[in-house]
């Protein structure tokens, strides 16, 4: 038996949508809930006595919604293909009457990009910058070519390097003790007693839960040096006591830094009411709502000896102000007593090993490295090299780079000692014959046309470039705007975000989300002109613009790709036959930029 088929009207469109009302007939859905029902093991017969069983009934009831949507979503995708139409979003499909009542009605609005009439090419005026490379970027070109001809040569004994010379130098490179940031880490001012007063510049608060400290015990001579503080009294509701080790505002932090902090804690006794401690990094952003980034670390506890805990972060606000470093005690609610020994707080920028003393950096130690103009420069040294002596010494203290491989050492300090064993200069071979026969031309005259060619092949290129943004420029002006569904704009932008997002990591950039949907509405407003001046000029590319087109995308292009810049391509040269074309003198840098933007 043959099935229904649905039929469908269309409603009046927008630019942006076309609805339409569907009605797929209810004999043809029943049809289908029967089938369904068949393949559970329900019959007709147990679909009319399940009625009055509410678990049987909640199948039937689910068995046919499912076959409504299932008809509903076939209805549409029919008609899309009687109709030749390909959405750029989903379907928004409303049932306006189903089964078993009636027919199943829909209503479907189906996002589509807008049909456009295309301008007149004969109108649109373009300008064609036109730059003929001139004597000056040619002996550039000679220049930079005896440049990378030159040799390093060592220079005497007792000549000083400049900046633009090389050394080679043993190098013996040593990290410093980090520097701790607490003002104030030690145990001076502190006195036992009933409170008692802790260590200067350190401060307790119980966020109001009206505790009491003692400071039962001061140790400056112990390892770590630390004293012995009791918190006891009794709270109404659970909350936090704290320690803070310096005073606010104190410790400034820089933009994008990596911090360290940790304190050294032995509990004494059964603490009563303690439910945990940790050690907090605040960080104070300088903007106008003062905002605080938190990172907690939990102290675990040791085995009867000081355990020293960390907690480390990196602070990305563009603007941060400050940092904090509370050591936070939870407690419950009811009686609190706990008593610690607490020591040697410590917060470092870049990587902490909770050294004392200096250790070495073998990454950065060796013979006979090669610094100066020109060479990796790890540690940032070849600033500090100018004036340095073959048989020289000299003895540096730097702050490492954000160039470092080893994130941790950035921002810590390093000592080096930087022996010159030579001082390099490059000997640059004069721009003559000579140089044009080693670059395999016959003499200069013949590699400054060569060069001139090279310039002019690269100027015609840019030239083309420059021509195609042109056309394509004045093909939107001209176009005026043109509304696009935001389906489309949010496919569009998927596509091209993996290559957008590239190119800013390379620029060391953050990929802006608006500027990619700038450029999405742009591509799609282009493929719109050109498939609507094809249309309407009947234009396809040969076989020539497709092999021109796969030339200029690379291998690996799809198809379908290299069909769309093929058609592209083929428009462009119909519009630049029949528009207004001026030329207009510019430089190669213009050129360029134009080119590029």
């Amino acid at each position: 038996m043959s099935q229904a088929q649905p039929r469908f009207i269309a409603l009046t469109p927008d630019r942006l949508r076309r609805g339409f009302l569907l009605v797929v007939p209810r004999d043809e859905v029943m049809r289908q809930h029967a089938e369904r029902l068949q393949a559970i093991g329900l019959s007709a017969v147990a679909e009319e006595a399940g009625r009055s069983r509410p678990a049987l009934a909640r199948i039937l009831d689910s068995s046919l919604a499912e076959c409504i949507e299932l008809a509903g979503r076939d209805a549409v995708a029919a008609m899309l293909r009687s109709l030749g139409l390909a959405p750029v979003g989903p379907a928004r499909i409303e049932a306006l009457a189903s089964p078993p009542a009636s027919d199943l009605i829909l209503r479907a609005d189906i996002p589509t990009l807008p049909e456009i009439a295309p301008p007149d090419p004969a109108r649109l005026r373009l300008d064609r910058l036109v730059a003929t490379p001139a004597e000056t970027e040619i002996d550039a070109e000679l220049e930079a070519l005896a440049q990378r001809r030159g040799t390093w040569q060592p220079l005497p004994p007792g000549t000083p390097a400049t900046a633009e010379d090389r050394l080679v130098c043993d190098v013996t490179a040593t990290l410093l003790p980090a520097r701790n940031h607490i003002p104030q880490p030690d145990v001076i001012g502190a006195r036992p007693g009933r409170p008692g007063h802790l260590p200067q510049d350190w401060t307790f608060g119980d966020n109001g839960a009206g505790l009491a400290i003692e400071v039962l015990a001061i140790e400056p001579g112990a390892s770590p040096p630390h004293i012995r503080l009791r918190v006891h009294g009794t709270t109404t509701q659970d909350g936090q006591s704290y320690v803070i080790f310096h005073l606010p505002g104190r410790i400034a932090a820089q933009p994008d830094s990596s911090w360290v902090g940790s304190v050294a804690l032995r509990p004494v006794g059964t603490p009563i009411g303690l439910r945990g401690a940790k050690l907090r990094l605040e960080s104070q952003d300088a903007t106008a709502d003062g905002r605080l980034r938190r990172k907690d670390a939990a102290l675990l506890a040791g085995d009867g000896g000081f355990v020293r805990c960390y907690v480390s972060e990196k602070f990305p606000e563009a603007a941060t102000a400050f940092l904090r470093m509370p050591l936070l005690f939870d407690h419950a609610a009811g009686a609190v007593d706990f008593t610690c020994d607490i020591g040697a707080p410590r917060l470092v920028e870049g990587l902490d090993l909770g050294e004392q003393g200096t250790a070495p950096l073998a990454a950065l130690t060796g013979p006979a490295q090669l610094l100066g103009a020109g060479s990796a420069d790890r540690a940032g040294l070849n600033a500090r090299l100018v004036g340095l002596e073959a048989g020289q010494a000299r003895d540096i203290t730097l702050r490492l780079p954000d160039s470092m491989a080893d994130r941790a050492l950035v921002g810590r300090e390093a000592r080096f000692l930087v022996r010159a064993k030579a001082v390099l200069r490059r000997a640059v071979p004069p721009v003559d014959d000579a140089l044009a026969r080693a670059a395999g031309f016959a003499d200069l005259a013949a590699l400054r046309a060569g060069i001139a060619a090279r310039l002019a092949d690269r100027v015609a290129r840019l030239q083309r470039a420059q021509l195609r943004r042109a056309a394509l420029q004045a093909l939107l002006q001209e176009a005026g705007e043109i509304p696009l569904p935001e389906e489309a704009i949010a496919t569009e932008i998927a596509a091209l975000w993996p290559g957008f997002a590239a190119a800013a990591a390379q620029r060391n950039e953050t990929p802006d989300r608006a500027a990619a949907a700038a450029l999405a509405a742009r591509r799609l407003r282009i493929g719109l002109l050109v498939a609507a001046l094809a249309r309407r000029h009947a234009l396809s590319p040969d076989a020539a613009a497709l092999r021109a087109a796969a030339t200029a995308l690379g291998p690996g292009a799809a198809e379908e790709t290299v069909s769309a810049r093929a058609l592209e391509d083929t428009v462009i040269g119909f519009i630049l036959a029949r528009a207004n074309v001026t030329d207009r003198p510019a430089s190669t840098a213009d050129l360029m930029a134009a080119a590029e933007q």
